[in-house]
């Protein structure tokens, strides 16, 4: 095909100083050329053509494929409350039965027991007295022999204290001999500076003494 070509030349006026010609080149179609409703609009369509065509033919045969294939059943949900429970049998009440009534005491029988059990407790607590008195006087006899004199003193106040709290816990006939191991104690005392002479043996004798009124105690 050979396009025809015209020129159009047209001058433009400018100040006198230059003048200036503009050449305008048309192209006229051919009349032998083919219309343009025969020449392809959008290229670019005619190209993306097969691309559209292969999705569209994938989607379909996919979904084809999910509908044919078999499904699994729902699992069924079993509720921790659906199951039926056992009740828990309700107690009856057992028919009471009245329990026995223990005799009345007499008001001398009361009486007589609580004093049996105060003087039982009175000579539980003499015999401790009397035993802690013998261990302060043992200890008494231990500080004797490294000559601390001051220690020994107060050693023997410390078992005075002991015999006095059993002696107001004693019986009417431990009371007399009680008396008599304190002032025993007190006479010890009163020589340990003066007559310290013997005064181990003497502590001996005390500690073997208050051992047999404690054995005359518990018989």
């Amino acid at each position: 095909m050979e396009d025809r070509w015209w020129h159009s030349c047209a001058t433009v006026h400018r100040p006198p100083s230059t003048v200036h010609r503009r050449c305008i080149t048309v192209t006229t179609p051919d009349t032998d050329a083919p219309t343009p409703a025969l020449a392809p609009r959008f290229p670019w369509l005619r190209a993306a053509l097969p691309y559209a065509l292969t999705a569209c033919i994938a989607v379909v045969v996919t979904l084809a494929i999910l509908a044919a294939w078999p499904r699994p059943a729902p699992a069924l949900l079993v509720s921790a409350t659906s199951a039926p429970t056992a009740s828990a049998p309700v107690p009856t009440a057992l028919p009471t039965t009245p329990l026995p009534t223990a005799p009345p005491v007499s008001a001398g029988v009361a009486r007589q027991e609580i004093a049996d059990l105060h003087a039982e407790d009175n000579r539980l607590w003499t015999t401790v007295f009397l035993l802690k008195s013998v261990s302060q006087v043992a200890e008494a006899e231990g500080l004797l022999k490294t000559n601390d004199a001051a220690s020994v003193d107060q050693a023997l106040i410390a078992a005075d204290y002991s015999l006095s709290l059993a002696y107001d816990r004693a019986e009417e006939s431990q009371k007399s001999p009680i008396d008599q191991f304190r002032r025993s104690v007190d006479r010890i005392r009163g020589d340990l500076y003066l007559y310290p002479d013997r005064m181990d043996a003497r502590l001996a004798q005390l500690r073997q003494l208050l051992l047999t009124l404690i054995d005359d105690t518990r018989a």
